[in-house]
């Protein structure tokens, strides 16, 4: 009966040491880690951009003939011949303006649209000459001639332009790779000034050779328009580290802006006549802010 209970007070006083000892044993504790900070594209943003742009302006040109009456009465009259030629004048000069848009995340893809204008110095030219040399007649009896020279000078301007386009990208956290097109609109200009110089010289055996009429005439064409056109391109855009809501973008545009006709009429009667196609190519470094956060949180 002595050991039966000797036994069980030394159960009993070791159960009270090992409870003690498990209350002075803390257990290791986990915390969940810290949100991660993730960039989202969803959200309004304006901005600015500047840059250079070179592009053609593929140009046609209709000089029409025209008629000179004999003085003298006899030879027949004169038929000046016309001209016609294609000439491809280079655009280029330097661009700026700004853009607004709206972008919406879904995971990696981004989908958006945005509205950009330019003012635009782009601007080029050429001069085309051509000279005549008409006789009409054996000038035996009687005979007519001209000589002189055609000369068309012009100048195409992109006044301005901008875009309405759509945009797909690609997101790796804080930087978009991006797809665009859509329309594109802008003012286009074309001026010059068709001049013809020369003389027309009548010959009679009895009376001889003496100039009857001096050719010296200007036709002047200009006309602008603001035409409609489409537009392709592609683009970079990044936020800085430390300004989140601030991003840059560097982009390129082809602009196709279509064409424009212009006419004058000449001192003869006659119309003089111009077709030119626009086309462009653009590269602009922007800068942009988001109007909402650019940050969520994700656990």
């Amino acid at each position: 009966m002595r050991k039966l209970l000797l036994g069980s007070l030394a159960l009993l006083a070791l159960g009270a040491g090992g409870s003690a000892l498990a209350a002075d044993v803390r257990l290791p504790t986990f915390k969940a880690p810290p949100p991660v900070a993730v960039y989202s594209w969803t959200g309004f943003y304006v901005g600015g951009n500047i840059g250079y742009s070179w592009g053609k302006a593929d140009t046609d040109v209709a000089i029409p003939g025209f008629t000179v009456g004999s003085v003298s009465g006899l030879t027949d009259d004169l038929d000046i011949p016309g001209a016609t030629f294609s000439d491809s004048a280079k655009l280029k000069g330097i661009i700026g303006g700004g853009q607004i848009g709206y972008n919406v995340q879904t995971g990696r893809w981004v989908f958006g649209l945005e509205l950009d204008w330019q003012a635009s110095g782009e601007k080029g030219g050429g001069t085309r000459s051509a000279a005549f040399d008409v006789l009409d007649g054996e000038c035996d009896i009687a005979c007519i001639f001209a000589q002189g020279t055609a000369t068309t000078q012009y100048e195409a301007k992109i006044l301005w332009f901008g875009t309405a386009r759509g945009r797909v990208g690609y997101a790796a956290d804080g930087l978009l790779l991006y797809g665009t097109g859509g329309l594109a609109y802008g003012r286009v200009k074309v001026a010059g000034t068709n001049t013809v110089t020369g003389a027309v010289t009548e010959c009679v055996l009895i009376i001889g050779c003496e100039t009857t009429t001096s050719l010296a005439a200007a036709t002047a064409f200009d006309r602008s328009k603001v035409n409609i056109g489409w537009t392709l391109g592609a683009g970079i855009e990044g936020a800085f580290a430390q300004l989140r809501n601030w991003t840059w973008k560097l982009e390129y545009l082809y602009l196709d802006l279509g064409s424009l006709d212009a006419s004058a009429v000449t001192p003869f009667g006659t119309v003089v006549t111009t077709h030119t196609r626009f086309t462009d190519h653009v590269v602009r470094l922007g800068l942009n802010v988001r109007l909402d956060g650019p940050v969520v949180a994700r656990n």
